[in-house]
């Protein structure tokens, strides 16, 4: 059986409950041939509610230092219409971004930071709160008025410390959409800040 064959092989089993975690890690054996299949099965294979075959291949591509494939999947663009497989599929969008976060250098936090303005993902404010700056703090911000967000939200202002206390007091007392009528989610954010 050639390379290609096998790679080949692997990628079906990634598809597998039984042997996806362990084709996953074959996989990452293999090498940066692996690299182009995993591309394809990530950002051409179809959303779905069980998630896991498409984070195995994230976590392989992490292994392989796919950084360029893992954000060129969280920047492009999917309708999912239904919304258990919208769910799953942020399972792994999230993994993706929490991932990103093992190659800390101001060329990764660029695009991370970038993708915060258009996308809210509990692993893009992990990966955020790994790198401690106060240029994330509107995003924080942000997911404090979401109950599935919230908790990330809190434990990266948390990391954040001392550097986030500012924020959150202005956070604190400012109503939105206006100081007269508040929207529920501000008056979350507001009691989380």
């Amino acid at each position: 059986m050639s390379l290609q064959e096998r790679i080949d092989q692997l990628i079906g089993e990634l598809d597998s409950l039984n042997t996806g975690v362990e084709a996953a890690a074959r996989l990452s054996e293999l090498g940066t041939m692996a690299v182009g299949p995993l591309r394809k099965f990530l950002l051409e294979g179809k959303p779905r509610k069980v998630f896991q075959p498409r984070f195995w291949a994230v976590q392989a591509l992490a292994r392989l230092g796919a950084r360029d494939v893992l954000l060129e999947y969280l920047f492009s663009e999917r309708a999912i219409p239904d919304p258990e497989d919208r769910f799953g599929e942020e399972a792994v969008e999230s993994g993706a971004a929490r991932t990103l976060s093992a190659w800390p250098s101001e060329e990764m936090f660029q695009p991370l930071l970038k993708l915060s303005h258009w996308r809210m993902l509990n692993g893009l404010i992990d990966a955020l709160a790994e790198y401690g700056r106060p240029e994330s703090i509107p995003y924080f911000e942000r997911a404090l008025g979401d109950d599935f967000y919230r908790p990330a939200a809190e434990k990266a202002f948390q990391k954040l410390g001392k550097a986030s206390c500012d924020a959150l007091v202005v956070s604190a007392v400012t109503r939105r959409p206006s100081p007269i009528e508040e929207s529920p989610s501000s008056l979350e954010r507001r009691r989380s800040a």
